[in-house]
């Protein structure tokens, strides 16, 4: 299947709205309960998808993962598409793609501009990424207006194959990671109940954290990441990596990536990754 590298950098750029103020120690919000969580193995598959652009990366499909298609109306506009009519599924990067008040309803008319016609989903959509407010208390007004603006695009829903989430790492707190996560996987399960969920997650960290920019995060800060997104009852991850946003070029594989290493420990921990 194709691989789209005229439109993947703004995937990880688009979308940081105000979740970039400096961290302090967060304390952990539990969000509602996402399931009972059963051990991996009482659950259907874990599915792995991959939307990775590095050069000389291997063959990931020999480790169980599955290539996604990704579209960006910023880089694709409308009569300019290039997608895979062949492709398995399309995900829209309709965060903010064009502005906060455009309809995500129109991502699938511009979705399918090419022939495709197989599934559709939106990137971030469902529900809307945010941080400091998802871990804010669940009775507090900055929680509440969260929830109500995805109310705002519950209608959406019913047009899309699976949501999409996005918890990319905005800082070190790795308490404040899982709390994020877990509260943002509990809003798309409230808002699509009846859909299949996959997160996006990036090995890096998306901004300036230590002083470096989108820095790679360390094996096993990436590795409660993954474990995270499983245990907490999702049907399966992304693992967006791979391009370099100075030079607008896939960066090199390297096969001793800690997190890539952190990877393959997780899918030899994980019975039941779907094949």
């Amino acid at each position: 299947m194709k691989k789209c590298l005229s439109l993947i950098a703004m995937l990880a750029l688009a979308g940081c709205g105000g979740e970039s103020a400096p961290v302090k120690n967060v304390p952990p919000n539990e969000p509602p309960s996402i399931a009972n969580d059963p051990p991996p193995t009482d659950r259907p598959c874990f599915r792995l998808y991959e939307a990775m652009y590095y050069s000389g990366e291997p063959d990931l499909l020999l480790y169980g993962f599955k290539h996604i298609d990704i579209i960006d109306p910023h880089h694709e506009p409308q009569g300019q598409l290039s997608t895979d009519p062949n492709a398995e599924t399309i995900v829209v990067d309709w965060e903010y793609a064009v502005s906060d008040s455009t309809d995500p309803n129109e991502a699938f008319p511009y979705a399918r501009q090419s022939g495709y016609t197989g599934p559709v989903s939106l990137y971030a959509t469902l529900p809307k990424r945010d941080y400091w407010r998802s871990i804010a208390p669940t009775d507090s007004a900055d929680y509440k207006a969260w929830q109500a603006e995805n109310d705002a695009v519950k209608p959406v829903v019913a047009k899309v194959e699976a949501i999409f989430p996005s918890l990319y790492t905005f800082y070190a707190n790795e308490d404040g990671w899982v709390a994020y996560a877990k509260a943002n996987m509990s809003e798309g399960r409230r808002i699509a109940p009846t859909k299949k969920m996959y997160p996006f997650l990036w090995p890096n960290y998306h901004g300036i954290v230590n002083g470096v920019a989108n820095g790679v995060l360390p094996g096993d800060y990436w590795l409660k990441q993954l474990r995270t997104v499983r245990d907490s009852g999702a049907d399966g991850v992304v693992i967006w990596a791979g391009w370099d946003f100075d030079t607008h070029k896939p960066l090199p594989w390297d096969e001793n990536f800690d997190w890539w290493k952190a990877t393959q420990q997780f899918i030899n921990e994980t019975p039941n990754i779907c094949k």
